[in-house]
């Protein structure tokens, strides 16, 4: 139950997420960059807010001791939004072409979409509109 969860909600804002970026990378007035943060807790499949808290150093999470993983993770999520900050994006495709993966010990340009088949059954049963974000 708790996997089915945590794929459920994650496809649920993830989903949606995809149909505005490709609407919006229609636009001739936009130029998107996509990051797909699939990087977890230690001891964990999924957390949504994960990616803030280690932004802000881990703090305001009880009992946490983060492990090198995590540091080497907040490191890398650090020079990737510092990067684009700079409008450095040399190397970081766009998108829908091309998506930046965020993960357990990876930073790499992939194509298709995060979870583009799951979202493309979504959005065949019109599941699509009733997306919700944590």
């Amino acid at each position: 139950a708790v996997v089915s969860t945590q794929s459920t909600g994650d496809l649920r804002s993830t989903c949606p997420m995809d149909e505005v970026a490709r609407s919006m990378s229609t636009s001739v007035h936009h130029t998107l960059h996509r990051l797909y943060i699939s990087n977890s807790q230690h001891d964990s499949t999924a957390f949504h807010a994960w990616d803030t808290y280690a932004l802000f150093g881990f703090t305001g999470w009880p009992n946490l001791s983060p492990t090198s993983q995590d540091q080497e993770f907040r490191n890398s999520l650090i020079t990737i939004l510092r990067d684009f900050a700079n409008n450095r994006t040399e190397g970081w495709g766009v998108y829908p072409n091309t998506t930046l993966f965020l993960g357990n010990g990876e930073v790499e340009m992939r194509n298709p979409t995060p979870q583009e088949t799951q979202c493309n059954g979504l959005k065949e049963l019109e599941l699509l509109q009733y997306g919700w974000q944590n």
